[in-house]
């Protein structure tokens, strides 16, 4: 039977290992697409219509950073930039039917590693990760 991990630091390596794991799914896609634009993918794919301001703050990129990834998102057709037709200073993010593929595929694969973590760290290990973690980020975690 599996021991039970509950040492902070061991749940911590294990998280880490299995970031690691994360970025090099999400960056593994054959056509050139990054971790973050990926995210990016991912975020449109839960809040359709998400301003540039909004996906910023969500996944912790600064504008001129997200400008460039949306930017190489529209270029690959994989997501469009449109302005409200009834506020013009309002811009929404939505993605292509090509766009909701790829994120599909990378929930898929960011599953996989959830799995993978969860089987390493036991359940007793993910409710005292979690626990953690809310006490040093209540506000990321409680969303």
């Amino acid at each position: 039977m599996r021991q039970t991990k509950t040492s902070l630091a061991a749940l911590l390596a294990d998280l880490g290992a299995a970031h690691r794991r994360l970025v090099a799914e999400l960056s593994g896609d054959d056509n050139g697409i990054s971790a973050g634009e990926t995210l990016i993918l991912v975020a449109l794919d839960e809040l359709p219509g998400s301003s540039p301001g909004e996906l910023a703050r969500l996944l912790h990129l600064s504008p001129g950073r997200l400008t460039h990834l949306t930017g190489r998102l529209i270029a690959n057709d994989l997501i469009t930039r449109t302005r409200n037709p009834h506020d013009g200073r309002r811009i929404s993010l939505n993605l292509t039917a090509n766009g909701k593929l790829r994120a599909q595929q990378a929930r898929d694969r960011v599953r996989g590693v959830e799995r993978d973590l969860v089987h390493r760290l036991g359940s007793a290990g993910v409710d005292m990760l979690a626990q953690q973690l809310r006490s040093v980020a209540p506000e990321q975690l409680d969303t």
